[in-house]
């Protein structure tokens, strides 16, 4: 992988700074990356990907360098945590409500179709919405667990539940569903 990066490198300057930078930051990135994703390949995976970016983009890098060199390491962490959060969010996608989970909450034909329905709503809704309503209302995960998954505040991750969950709503609504009917 080093080598990857290291050829995406036009001189021997920035080579021996991204080797330099590599030796001194791969450890960290990779603790974050763990602790993020909780699995040793995906997080040696998340930091592969962190340092394939920060080779692809290292004129940004050497910018933050040459202007403050202790800037390099949070901004190598915040790379690893979106490479970490994007394989989380891929993975989640192509786990995300699987086929069976529908028929399990409908006691009768009628409400077996009402839940068909707001699932199909849920499955339509932005990603952001879909997600966060997912994790709340069908995985029935709490607050705290929904925001250390998407590595934001308790506070925001309940403004974003309340305001999918809004959303849902008012598309509910438009569509003829009154609460409690």
């Amino acid at each position: 992988m080093l080598s990857l990066c290291l050829s995406l490198l036009e001189s021997d300057g920035d080579r021996a700074l991204f080797r330099e930078f590599h030796g001194r930051y791969e450890r960290r990135l990779y603790a974050v990356a763990l602790g993020l994703l909780r699995d040793p390949r995906r997080a040696e995976d998340a930091v592969q990907e962190a340092m394939v970016h920060i080779a692809g983009h290292f004129d940004q890098f050497k910018k933050i360098f040459e202007e403050d060199c202790l800037k390099i390491g949070p901004w190598a962490v915040i790379i690893v945590k979106h490479a970490a959060l994007d394989l989380l969010r891929q993975e989640e996608r192509l786990a995300a409500l699987p086929e069976h989970w529908e028929a399990q909450a409908a006691e009768t034909a009628e409400s077996e179709d009402g839940y068909r329905r707001l699932v199909e709503l849920i499955r339509s809704m932005p990603d952001r919405d879909r997600e966060v309503l997912e994790l709340r209302f069908v995985r029935e995960w709490e607050i705290r667990d929904i925001a250390r998954r998407l590595s934001i505040s308790e506070t925001t991750a309940r403004k974003r539940v309340d305001r999918a969950r809004a959303r849902l709503v008012a598309v509910l609504r438009r569509e003829g569903y009154e609460h409690g009917k």
